[in-house]
This record gives C-alpha cells, sequence and structure tokens, in this order.
C-alpha cells in the first residue's frame, strides 16, 4: 500500500481586470487611512483567505439565495464597476457575503469592518436597490470558544448616508487619477 505524498498546488492566477473597479478605490482608501494595516501586498496566505471567501460565496449562490438571485452582476456608475455577489431583481435587493476570522462580538458597526459598511451602501445605491443582505461567516465565531459561526443581517441605507459614501469614493477616486495610482483607469 502506498503512502500519502504532497504533491503541487497553486492557486490561478486571477485574470485580468478591465476598467476602474470599486474594491480598487475602497482598498487605496483603506491603505491611505492606514498604511501599516492596509499597505502590505497580497501574498500567498491572502489569496487563499480570499478564496475561502470565494468558496463561501458560491456555496450561498448555489444553496442559501432565492432563485431569482443573479451572481456576479455589474453595475456601473460614474465609470467605477461595481460587482455584487448578488442581485435580486425581482425584490431589489443586494446580496453581498463575508467570510472572517475577526470575533462576531465585533458587532458590524465595528471600526474595522468599515469597508464592509462603504461597500454595501455604495452597492445598494448603485443599483438602485431597496436593501442589502449581508452573510457573514464568522469563522471563529466569538473566540469562546471558537466555532464557526454563520448570520444574516439586513438593512437599507438611507439616501443621505448613500449619497456621503458616494462622495467619498468619489473624491478618492479622483485623488488616485491625479496621482496616477488608478489600475485599469
Amino acid at each position: 500500500m502506498s503512502a500519502w505524498r504532497e504533491t503541487l498546488f497553486a492557486l490561478p492566477p486571477d485574470p485580468p481586470r478591465v476598467g476602474v473597479h470599486y474594491s480598487d478605490i475602497a482598498k487605496d482608501l483603506l491603505i491611505y487611512l492606514n498604511e501599516q494595516k492596509y499597505g502590505k501586498p497580497i501574498d500567498e496566505e491572502a489569496r487563499h483567505r480570499f478564496e475561502r471567501g470565494f468558496a463561501f460565496e458560491s456555496m450561498l449562490g448555489a444553496r442559501y439565495y432565492p432563485p431569482d438571485v443573479i451572481t456576479q452582476v455589474e453595475f456601473v456608475s460614474d465609470h467605477i464597476i461595481h460587482t455584487l455577489d448578488g442581485f435580486d431583481p425581482i425584490v431589489e435587493d443586494v446580496w453581498e457575503s463575508k467570510c472572517t476570522a475577526y470575533s462576531m462580538n465585533r458587532g458590524l458597526d465595528d471600526p474595522e469592518l468599515v469597508s464592509w459598511k462603504w461597500q454595501t451602501c455604495n452597492y445598494q445605491r448603485a443599483s438602485k436597490s431597496k436593501a442589502v443582505n449581508l452573510i457573514v461567516m464568522w469563522v471563529n465565531g466569538n473566540y469562546r470558544p471558537m466555532s464557526t459561526i454563520t448570520k444574516a443581517y439586513r438593512r437599507s441605507y438611507s439616501p443621505i448616508e448613500q449619497s456621503e459614501l458616494w462622495d467619498m469614493i468619489r473624491r478618492h477616486r479622483d485623488r488616485m487619477k491625479k496621482q496616477g495610482r488608478l489600475p485599469n483607469a
């Protein structure tokens, strides 16, 4: 009987993107706010964490989302591409997912998760939807004890919140353009 032996495994490269994507602007804004925390290059370990989130997103699309939800839908606003995990054109809802090692005790309004607020608010605005459904897999739960817990949340952002956060994103995009730091522009 033969023994297990390790073989080569490598994640495929990300396909090239065309255009200005919301995620590029949001990531750069996080770096602008805290370069030490967010300015690290994306290494293999980070790519594997992203893959865990992509797997969760795929599972939700296949088994959890309502039947009318269309996955990986793009909306363009002010020449910025927003790629939603899911969009229900009948109910007019956004569907997003997150997979995180943060403690669920933080809550969604924790400053560490501010980019989730930016993203979901801007996706609601770009898609002109009524609300956002956010499904979060808290990989370590609340750490007492460590156990994976998945929770669903729903919210609707006011027109004022949408306008203020969109203005912030557009201003940062314009800064990036002036400084020549906008990929795919």
